[in-house]
């Protein structure tokens, strides 16, 4: 038997790590979220950072996150005057923040910039002394690092790992002959919660070399008897490019590897997917067409799909997963989340049903066992 998932944010918030508009509200209003001086963002709210006194550290880590904090929030202010009752989230702001740092190009990047100046008095390039130019890489740079910073803290703290358990139990049953798990979220919980049950996995590290892991996406062919795969489709929290077109994992900020080279991080926040529609342009870029590649040609191969805590939003995914119905007749798509009907009305329209056979099971992750889905999988065959 293989199984294959296919988990979303409905998954992350399950287990107790914080929601989309949770992270909207801290990447754009969090007092705790801080600059140090070689870039990277941290979120500190157990106050760490040393304050008051000749140096107030944290007072000069908080100037550049303000600065960036205040130029998203303007971003988001009018959309919202723009588009009423509706949330925008941190990757909506992103995706048009991106659009902004190449307007001259866009008529509605420049249509929208010229707004946003109008409304700021008229007045631009007042993001931390730079001009134009550098107010808006910085406020991209500072986004990703923000969500990543929260995500790496929050991750310690998580208290519902056992609504997991369907996820541990496909990967203990030993009918279960290859279990892949394609995941959107950026965090390692899954992977974490994973080794702390002795399972064996790969998702794409090679082995400790001297004090760095290397990201490896070969392995996944090499690996391939491994019965359970992890593939991080958008990235990860812990993934840093060291330059000689190598990505790693280190806790290390100057990692050395077993031949004694010291590395040194070229990015200082880590190879994550933030955005909306804007997503599809880095399918194009490392490692990003390896792992979609990873996932096309997996799909390829399989009839059953099993989607956890997906809303559909994401055209790049929705799109490969209507290509992969309309190619073979008879596949089957299982929807687990509570809004499971509605999501599939609003996002996968007519292409789905009518080409494959969809099951929508409303509930979340925590409560559907695996011994229940295994039995409903089996029977709709």
């Amino acid at each position: 038997m293989e199984i294959t998932f296919l988990l979303g944010a409905g998954v992350s918030m399950a287990v107790g790590m914080p929601s989309t508009r949770e992270l909207t509200d801290d990447v754009l209003g969090s007092e705790d979220l801080l600059r140090h001086t070689d870039q990277s963002i941290h979120y500190d709210p157990e106050r760490r950072y040393p304050s008051g006194g000749l140096w107030d550290q944290r007072a000069d880590a908080r100037k550049p996150v303000c600065a960036s904090q205040a130029y998203l929030g303007s971003i988001r202010d009018l959309m919202a005057d723009l588009v009423p009752d509706r949330f925008f989230s941190y990757e909506d702001i992103y995706y048009v923040a991106q659009a902004l740092e190449n307007e001259a190009g866009d008529p509605l990047a420049r249509l929208f910039w010229e707004r946003l100046v109008e409304r700021r008095g008229g007045r631009s390039g007042e993001f931390a002394g730079q001009d134009d130019a550098g107010q808006r890489i910085e406020a991209l740079l500072y986004m990703q690092g923000a969500v990543a910073a929260i995500l790496a803290h929050h991750q310690r703290e998580v208290a519902d790992l056992g609504k997991l358990s369907v996820l541990i139990d496909a990967a203990r049953d030993r009918e279960v002959q290859h279990l892949h798990i394609f995941t959107l979220n950026h965090h390692c919980v899954l992977e974490n919660h994973v080794a702390s049950k002795g399972i064996q996995f790969f998702s794409g590290l090679g082995p400790l070399d001297g004090n760095v892991r290397w990201l490896d996406l070969d392995g996944y062919e090499q690996q391939r008897d491994e019965k359970l795969l992890i593939v991080k489709l958008h990235g990860s929290i812990d993934w840093f490019w060291f330059g000689r077109r190598r990505y790693g994992v280190c806790s290390a900020q100057f990692p050395r590897d077993a031949s004694g080279t010291l590395w040194r991080r070229a990015l200082s926040y880590p190879r994550i997917l933030v955005g909306t529609a804007n997503k599809a342009q880095y399918y194009q870029e490392t490692p990003f067409p390896e792992l979609f590649c990873l996932f096309r040609s997996h799909l390829e191969r399989t009839d059953t799909l099993i989607v956890c805590g997906h809303s559909f939003g994401d055209a790049g995914i929705r799109a490969h997963l209507t290509n992969w119905a309309i190619a073979g007749p008879g596949r089957r798509l299982f929807v687990v989340d509570p809004n499971a009907r509605q999501l599939m009305s609003q996002h996968l329209g007519m292409a789905l049903p009518r080409y494959s056979q969809v099951y929508p099971i409303e509930k979340d992750i925590g409560q559907v066992d695996w011994g229940t889905l295994k039995a409903l999988t089996a029977a709709e065959s």
